[in-house]
């Protein structure tokens, strides 16, 4: 009975451990997980810094890089508060909130970008306090041989992190025997070993000469604060259509304009064709004007300008202004058979970026400038066989920018969902205020008080700029439910944006709140004042 029993209890536990093996990895085999879909948002602006009525294009990408579809993606983007919401093509407008429905999206795939256009909205700011910022001015010459009966052609480059404002190659010495024979056929700013200069080809067709070729380089970064500012511009040269000469063989030619806020400097000139004589170099308007007398047939003049912007980038949350100095001609006799220097000043604590000139006379020949810091002075020879007069003029910047004009940081976020899943993007941009704070616009208007006469509601406006302003209830009179003329009855402040409206409170002082509530309580006086402020405005109720 026992070897029975043994044998059955071995069979028992033989059946138990089979039964167990086999079912151990069904019992710990992990699920395997569906692919989902992962998406990721990028928001991007085609500039970073803008001012008030300029357009910013945001562009909205959604990809999917996970492994299934991405169920009809939302993106919604609120157009943040500093902008106007333009056009959005392709998304719905709710107020400033976007919401942009795209189809499908594929594992792996790219939704078709949507883009959004706002506009910056003009608001002011006051100066900064670590303002102080100042041009760096420097000039550069080199010697150049002149042989005789042979063109020159000769180049220099301003310091590195400096940007041409001017150039021009003068003779050293200037007599008849040289004046008269030495030529510029082209003078222009170029990049030079990498860095921004000026070239100058002269033709000698006489004896032996020397001369030097001068630049004058503006430093692309400020100076004199805990901080610099980049200029922006001036590089690239704006050219006006290549000209050739009239009936008479003069040829006019004027450069491209520059854009408003940008002053034109590097006034440069190159024959395309055949050559001449230049007579005049002068501003005018946005631009420069030329004139040459062409000493070959058929030659064309081809000019050109740099513009550099006014303002200058931002940086430590503002941008600075540089300063258009003006001054006068000035006009000098040269005497016949003799040389001569024309200089004009551009006074203290400015400098003489670029300058211009007028040899209208027959046989007055202008034969290069020296850039003197502050000073701009034109060497002449007068050829003509009389008395001739020589003008010269200048491009005068303030050594010390002003202006300085605040800014503010403006993020712009969008938000893509499907399902579950959802991605955030976001870009900033420095928006550039308009100058110096706006004076307030004050309006008052709408009067009321509550039942039990313990607040004086009025909705004020401060127009165009921002203000935090005290204002008082002031007794007329009678007119006030009999409270003594001149007293103050109720008291608030309020503090506005530029454009905003809002109601201002006033509290009644307890003593005055039976009169205000009563039918007799019909106009009062409201005084503001703060930030420069000091209204009275008299109201109904």
């Amino acid at each position: 009975m026992r070897l029975k029993r043994t044998r059955n209890l071995a069979t028992t536990v033989a059946v138990t451990t089979t039964l167990g093996l086999a079912g151990l990895p069904l019992l710990l085999a992990p699920a395997s997980a569906a692919p989902a879909p992962r998406l990721e948002l990028s928001i991007t602006a085609d500039k970073t810094t803008a001012a008030g009525g300029d357009s910013v294009v945001y562009t909205l990408s959604v990809k999917n890089t996970g492994g299934s579809v991405a169920t009809a993606p939302v993106i919604t983007h609120t157009v943040p508060h500093g902008l106007t919401l333009t056009s959005a093509p392709g998304c719905s407008a709710t107020g400033a909130t976007l919401t942009c429905t795209l189809g499908d999206l594929a594992a792996g795939a790219t939704a078709a970008p949507r883009t959004v256009t706002a506009t910056v909205d003009a608001f002011t700011a006051p100066a900064p306090s670590d303002s102080g910022h100042r041009l760096v001015y420097v000039k550069e010459e080199k010697f150049v041989e002149l042989p005789a009966g042979k063109a020159t052609t000769a180049s220099l480059a301003c310091p590195a992190g400096h940007v041409v404002t001017d150039g021009s190659l003068q003779l050293d010495s200037v007599h008849a025997s040289s004046a008269t024979d030495v030529f510029t056929t082209e003078s222009y700013a170029a990049t030079v070993d990498g860095r921004s200069g000026w070239v100058a080809s002269v033709v000698n067709d006489g004896a032996r000469a020397t001369g030097k070729l001068r630049v004058s380089c503006l430093a692309t970064q400020t100076t004199g604060s805990s901080h610099t500012h980049a200029l922006v511009g001036g590089v690239t040269r704006t050219t006006g259509t290549a000209t050739g000469a009239d009936g008479d063989g003069v040829i006019a030619a004027t450069s491209g304009s520059c854009a408003s806020g940008q002053v034109a400097i590097a006034p440069s000139f190159e024959f395309t064709a055949g050559s001449g004589l230049m007579i005049s170099s002068a501003p005018q308007g946005a631009g420069w004007s030329f004139t040459a007398e062409e000493l070959e047939e058929d030659s064309r003049l081809k000019v050109s300008v740099a513009c550099l912007d006014l303002a200058t980038a931002p940086a430590h949350g503002h941008s600075a202004q540089l300063g258009l100095r003006s001054v006068d001609p000035v006009a000098r006799m040269i005497e016949d058979g003799a040389s001569g220097s024309v200089e004009t000043s551009c006074g203290p604590s400015a400098y003489a970026v670029a300058g211009g000139f007028s040899a209208t006379e027959p046989g007055l020949l202008q034969v290069g400038f020296d850039p003197r810091y502050e000073t701009r002075s034109h060497q002449f020879f007068n050829d003509s066989g009389d008395k001739a007069r020589a003008e010269v003029s200048a491009v005068c910047l303030e050594s010390s920018l002003g202006g300085e004009r605040g800014s503010k940081q403006i993020t712009s976020t969008a938000v893509v969902t499907s399902g579950t899943r959802s991605a955030s993007g976001s870009t900033t941009i420095t928006a550039i205020a308009g100058g110096e704070p706006a004076t307030p616009s004050i309006s008052a208007a709408g009067a009321q008080h509550n039942a039990a006469g313990s607040k004086i509601k009025v909705t004020v406006s401060c127009g165009a700029a921002p203000c935090t302003l005290t204002g008082k209830a002031i007794s007329l009179g009678s007119e006030s439910g009999g409270i003594a003329k001149g007293k103050q009855i109720g008291y608030g402040k309020i503090k506005l944006v530029a454009g905003q409206t809002k109601v201002l409170k006033l509290g009644v002082k307890s003593s005055f709140r039976t009169q205000v509530k009563s039918s007799g309580f019909k106009k009062f006086t409201l005084t503001l004042r703060g930030g420069g402020v000091d209204e009275k405005i008299d109201l109904a109720i």
